[in-house]
């Protein structure tokens, strides 16, 4: 299927010769359209409009045909910059796939015109094979569109042989009235031609709700000098020895003061400045208890063998009496030491 014996140095030399023989071509080209422009206008100078369609039909199909040719021209130097590719690989790179198949489909369409090129698909075939030219050129998947559009031997519409006119007219000061029909009905084709990108409300989809992205209620915000909410009952609070009668008042002669006893202040983030702020609370000890004399029966519990609050101290015992004498005793001798 696929030939070793590609002439790379042919295939090379012919590439060069094409891009040398499109620039000529085209500047050919040009420069006859300038001319039949002219001969258009004294057409239309005349009032031989007829006759300056016809001409004016001539002027697009080159106007194409050079557009297309600068298309090749710069997939030919494309290839031939990227020539090591060819060389290197028995399928086409894949870069070099759309200007490959673009040459291969336009050599049979400007032959007449570029004969190298004929030359230079002939040695591609030999590199990639018939099969490949013929999937090329018959199914063009490939294939540059803007260059099948050009190349394709289709009349041009009226439409576009109207504006033609009406542009040479302004070109060389002639006056020329175009047919309004055909531009109206034109311009009408175009508009039913366009993509609508607007989104089209006849499907039937659900519409947006008149107060979406509104919010109903405001977001309940709070400054950082505003205060906390502090719980007015405390679940961890000490309860009230059961020993204490209800309505009695605790005396003033207390140690406990009344910082103690009352709720801590509320919590005030304007007061920590940026620290943790540490919320005062009671803890039950025996630091937090009143005297001896602030208490009328003994609390149940660990306290039992402190001396009752409402009666006579119970007199130490003797033993008690003896341990106190030794220590000090002990407390004399260390002195004298």
């Amino acid at each position: 299927m696929f030939s070793s014996t590609c002439d790379y140095t042919k295939l090379r030399l012919n590439i060069r010769l094409c891009i040398q023989r499109l620039e000529y071509v085209q500047k050919k080209k040009s420069e006859i359209s300038k001319g039949i422009r002219r001969e258009i206008a004294d057409l239309l100078k005349d009032g031989k409009v007829d006759r300056a369609r016809i001409k004016v039909e001539q002027i697009i199909r080159d106007d194409y045909c050079v557009e297309a040719m600068d298309i090749i021209q710069s997939y030919l130097e494309t290839i031939n910059a990227r020539f090591g590719l060819i060389q290197d690989a028995k399928l086409p790179d894949a870069s070099l796939e759309t200007p490959i198949a673009t040459i291969l489909w336009s050599k049979s369409r400007i032959k007449n015109e570029i004969p190298e090129l004929d030359i230079v698909g002939q040695q591609l075939a030999i590199k990639f094979g018939r099969n490949y030219v013929r999937e090329c050129c018959e199914k063009a998947n490939m294939v540059n569109r803007t260059v099948m559009t050009k190349l394709n031997s289709i009349v041009p519409g009226a439409n576009l042989v109207e504006m033609y006119l009406v542009e040479i007219s302004k070109s060389y000061d002639v006056n020329f009235t175009p047919d309004t029909h055909v531009i109206c009905d034109a311009n009408l084709m175009l508009g039913d031609n366009l993509i609508e990108f607007k989104p089209d409300s006849s499907v039937g989809l659900p519409s947006m709700p008149s107060n979406f992205g509104a919010c109903g209620m405001p977001w309940a915000t709070t400054s950082m000098s505003d205060k906390a909410p502090y719980p007015t009952e405390f679940i961890n609070e000490t309860k009230t020895p059961s020993g204490i009668p209800p309505n009695e008042t605790v005396p003033s002669n207390t140690t406990t003061t009344n910082e103690d006893t009352a709720m801590p202040p509320p919590y005030d983030m304007s007061v920590c400045n940026g620290q943790n702020a540490v919320v005062p609370f009671n803890y039950p000890g025996p630091s937090f208890l009143p005297s001896q004399d602030s208490f009328t029966t003994l609390p149940p519990g660990s306290f039992a063998m402190m001396p009752p609050m409402n009666g006579p101290s119970n007199p130490p015992l003797d033993d008690e009496k003896a341990d106190f004498d030794t220590l000090a005793e002990r407390f004399e001798k260390l002195k004298k030491k």
